[in-house]
């Protein structure tokens, strides 16, 4: 109950002017659009069979 959101942890690493952290949590949030958009396709390609 107590972890902070990915978008409130890039708010938080941009405030500090962490960079690094910011860009992994970029990077984090770009994987998980990448899963979330195969798996779109797969059910996709399922359905228009």
């Amino acid at each position: 109950a107590g972890t902070a959101s990915i978008g409130v942890l890039l708010q938080n690493a941009q405030n500090m002017s962490d960079m690094p952290l910011a860009i992994a949590v970029m990077i984090v949030v770009l994987a998980i659009g990448v899963v979330v958009d195969s798996v779109f396709g797969l059910a996709d390609r399922q359905i228009r069979r």
